[in-house]
């Protein structure tokens, strides 16, 4: 009986250990992820102007690979000037071996969603702002500026981004002016009741979220 207590705790211990190491194999390792040395200038009191990355802390989320993969509840981060996602496993840097085509976390409650497939260049991942018949969408690109002071020799580099916006109505995919008349002119046909809506909630259509509310607004009508 002893005996038979001894064995059943041993392989207790055995499927314990093969279930840690593969739930650790699942994420680490494999034909997935490799390592990689990105600059991950990270943490809270990093100015981003002088990050290339979208966030100046890990952000936690999903990210969804092109044949299906999933990666749930993972630190990451987007490079917005390489548009390249960094994996943060246990204190060091992974880049997915295949394309990524969604990622998605929360913001003060709000899921934030990006994906890709929308723009030409198919691996390019743009912030979905509003999914519907119309659907809006955001994309930034950082650009490395680099500039030496001859006098201290010093080295400053920042990072500039530039932020287009597009809509996609059908199956035609437009670049638009983040403006009440670039919108108003994209959607003409029911120019006179979005300008209507603009005018009496005093829309500040320069917050992402007023600009995505407009667009449902015009899918509803």
């Amino acid at each position: 009986m002893k005996k038979f207590l001894i064995n059943s705790m041993f392989s207790m211990l055995l499927l314990t250990y093969a279930a840690t190491t593969l739930a650790q194999r699942e994420i680490s390792i494999g034909d997935y992820l490799s390592p990689t040395y990105a600059p991950m200038l990270i943490n809270k009191k990093t100015d981003l102007r002088a990050s290339p990355f979208l966030s100046a802390d890990w952000l936690v989320g999903d990210v969804v690979l092109d044949d299906g993969k999933t990666y749930q509840n993972v630190k990451f981060n987007y490079d917005q000037a390489s548009e390249s996602l960094v994996i943060e496993v246990n204190g060091n840097t992974y880049a997915p071996n295949r394309q990524v085509k969604k990622f998605t976390y929360l913001d003060n409650g709000d899921t934030v969603a990006f994906k890709s497939g929308y723009l030409p260049e198919d691996q390019t991942l743009v912030e979905v702002l509003y999914e519907g018949n119309t659907t809006l969408l955001k994309h930034t690109k950082k650009s490395k500026i680099q500039r030496e002071d001859h006098f201290t020799g010093n080295t400053e580099i920042n990072f500039v981004p530039r932020t287009d916006y597009y809509l996609v109505k059908g199956n035609e995919l437009r670049k638009v002016s983040a403006t009440e008349k670039g919108i108003l002119d994209a959607l003409a046909d029911k120019k006179s009741a979005l300008k209507s809506y603009v005018n009496e909630r005093h829309a500040n259509l320069k917050d992402d979220r007023v600009l995505a509310a407009l667009i449902e607004y015009y899918d509803s009508l």
